[in-house]
């Protein structure tokens, strides 16, 4: 729970603001979503990719994001 809440405020916080390092915090993601179990991210999923999505709107990016095979 205490990571769907975490997910959830950084992106609402993410589609707020302009002011921090969004390529460190989408590394972190990243790193985090490869260490995460499959049940992880099932549970987590949804959050997870909204503030991905966040940081990558602020990025301006439009490649595809990789998800973990």
């Amino acid at each position: 729970m205490r990571f769907i809440n975490f997910f959830k405020d950084l992106a609402k916080y993410l589609y707020k603001t302009d002011d921090i390092n969004y390529k460190q915090i989408q590394k972190v993601f990243l790193i985090m979503h490869k260490n995460m179990t499959p049940k992880e991210i099932t549970r987590y999923n949804y959050w997870f990719w909204k503030c991905l999505t966040a940081i990558r709107k602020q990025l301006f990016i439009n490649e595809p994001i990789k998800k973990r095979e």
